[in-house]
C-alpha cells in the first residue's frame, strides 16, 4: 500500500471515532435535558385582570404552574399602553418565596385547589 492510502484510511478512522464519541456525548446530554424539562404539571390556573385604567380589556394575566409537591412558579404578565412586563415568583411547598399581589394570590389558591 502507498502512503496516500494509509493516510486516507487513518483520517477516515479518526473521523468515524470522533463522530461516534460526539454522538454518544450528545445523546447523554439530550436525555439529561429531557428528564429535567419533562416535569409534569398537576395544578395550574390562569387569572386575567386589568391593572391599569387607561387600557381596556383584561390583557394582563397570572399563570400559576405547580407540580404534585406544590412546587412551581407564578408568572405574571402586566400589559400597559406600549409596554408589557413579565415577572416570575417561585413557589415551594405551596408557599410563595416572595409577597404576592391579590391576583397572584388568587391564582395560587386556584392552582392549589386543583391539586386536591
Amino acid at each position: 500500500m502507498s502512503w496516500f492510502w494509509l493516510v486516507l484510511i487513518f483520517v477516515n478512522i479518526f473521523w468515524l471515532v470522533s463522530l461516534t464519541v460526539l454522538l454518544i456525548y450528545l445523546s447523554k446530554q439530550k436525555s439529561k435535558i429531557i428528564s429535567a424539562v419533562n416535569l409534569p404539571v398537576f395544578g395550574w390556573s390562569l387569572v386575567r385582570f386589568n391593572p391599569f385604567s387607561e387600557v381596556g380589556g383584561h390583557h394582563s394575566f397570572v399563570l400559576t404552574l405547580l407540580d404534585m409537591h406544590k412546587n412551581g412558579v407564578v408568572l405574571t404578565g402586566l400589559h400597559g399602553r406600549g409596554l408589557t412586563r413579565f415577572y416570575t415568583k417561585p413557589v415551594s411547598g405551596g408557599l410563595p418565596d416572595q409577597p404576592l399581589s391579590d391576583e397572584e394570590t388568587k391564582g395560587l389558591k386556584e392552582a392549589l385547589q386543583k391539586l386536591k
